[in-house]
């Protein structure tokens, strides 16, 4: 557990940018639907803290650059997160019953490639919009 203590203020900024760097990755990766990343937020929190230690034992330029740079990345972090990854839940502006507008000459491409209309002349036709993650 020497490196928690030691003189070098890289440590708490390395866990900062990989905490970052992770996040990334992890969430184009595997569909996160979360409002708020926790997880994240959290290690931020404990790199923030572990500069604040160290530039309270011994005051330097170094350290206090890495506290600067620590609390810069995650209060970014934090606003980009909640600003641009987390979205409000929406409700449904569809009933039973209601009908989708005349859709005249739009089709859309099958897997094979061929133009298919989106309303059918046989009957219903469901439409799903499927999001998928981001």
């Amino acid at each position: 557990m020497k490196f928690l203590t030691s003189k070098n203020a890289f440590w708490p900024v390395l866990l900062a940018l990989l905490t970052e760097i992770s996040y990334v990755v992890i969430s184009t990766t595997v569909p996160v639907n979360q409002h708020v990343p926790w997880i994240w937020m959290i290690l931020l929190l404990v790199a923030v803290v572990w500069s604040a230690v160290l530039v309270r034992e011994k005051t330097s330029v170094l350290r206090f650059a890495g506290l600067l740079s620590t609390l810069a990345s995650a209060a970014l972090f934090s606003w980009w997160t909640l600003s641009f990854s987390a979205y409000e839940n929406q409700t449904a502006s569809v009933s039973d019953g209601n009908r989708v507008a005349e859709l005249v000459g739009v089709s859309l491409r099958d897997h094979a490639g061929f133009e298919e209309p989106i309303l059918s002349s046989d009957g219903p036709t469901l439409l799903v919009l499927y999001r998928g993650h981001w």
